[in-house]
Order: structure tokens, then sequence, then C-alpha cells
């Protein structure tokens, strides 16, 4: 560690010494800048869009992730709470919106939910929709509400074809077991 030495003389004879380690400053600064380097890498190896919604306006800033994955430039889509709106499924929208307003007036630690949006290729992509409301005013409003979207449509595809299996295997079971 490296110390910085100040001598401060006082009158009549009374002497201070202040010992201050100057790479405490350096090194939180380091730490800083591999905390914002560890975050960027976890989120483009989990392939995750961001999301940052200024509850107020209704501004919300994405990540070039969150538009790609569902196969959109950035400059294709408004950056307001009613694009995301926009591209959700119809059959999904009553129950996520539900979910989020839970949260938003605090009956939830977080907001997650499952659900379908339109990709530009005219297909529905599932996404797996996380949030976390991380600024409040006094009265408990929402002020600002972060969070991450990553697309689930082949883990949600899988789900569906394991379900089709297990039903296909118990009419197989249940037929086999009249037989006998």
């Amino acid at each position: 560690a490296h110390l910085k030495l100040i001598f401060v003389k006082s009158p009549p004879k009374t002497v201070f010494i202040i010992i201050q380690d100057i790479n405490v400053p350096k090194h939180a600064e380091m730490s800083e800048c591999e905390n914002k380097n560890r975050f960027e890498l976890a989120i483009n190896a989990t392939n995750s869009g961001l999301w940052d919604w200024d509850y107020m306006t209704g501004d919300i800033i994405f990540n070039n992730l969150w538009f790609t994955n569902l196969g959109y430039e950035p400059t294709e889509l408004d950056h307001n709470i009613n694009a995301w709106e926009n591209l959700m499924h119809p059959d999904d929208k009553e129950r996520v919106l539900e979910q989020l307003n839970e949260h938003l007036v605090g009956k939830t630690n977080i907001y997650q939910t499952e659900h379908r949006l339109l990709g530009k290729d005219g297909e529905w992509k599932w996404v797996l929709d996380t949030g976390k409301v991380v600024d409040r005013q006094k009265n408990g409003l929402p002020l600002r509400v972060i969070g991450t979207k990553m697309e689930i449509t082949k883990r949600k595809q899988l789900e569906t074809e394991l379900e089709l299996l297990n039903t296909q295997l118990e009419a197989l079971v249940e037929k086999r077991t009249r037989r006998l």
C-alpha cells in the first residue's frame, strides 16, 4: 500500500500525523470499472435485452440486444412503454399488465412474466421479462423500473413437445392397462 504522510505542526509543541492510503480511490475506481465490465459481459453472455423505464414519462431506454433479439434495429421502434405493449401478444397482454401492476403497487418484490412479443419476421417470440422498481416517490409511486428480457422461444417449444409426449405416454399406459 502506498501511504501519504502529512505532518501538521500546531503550537506550542503538538504534532499531528495524518496517514492517508492513496490507493483506496484508485482501487475503488478500478473496481467500479471492473464491475461495469462484468455487468456488460453478463448481459451479453446471457443474450439479454436490458430496459430502463422512466415510469413518470413512459420513456424506456433499451439496449441493442432488446431490439436485435426480436429482429429489429434500435431505430425501428419507439423507446417508450407503448412500443413494448404494442408488440405483446393479445392473449398475454392482460395477464402481463396485471402482474406488472402488482409489482408497481408493491405487492410483489419483482415483476417476472413469460409472454410473447412480435418479432420483425412476423413470428411470436417467447420472452422471460424480469424487472424491479428501483426508485419510488415518497408516496410509493414508482419512478424508475429496470429489467431484462431474455428470449426463451426454444425452451417454450421444448416444454410444449414434452407435454405432448407426456400426454401420448399417459394415453398409451391407459390403453395398455385396459388391455390387461
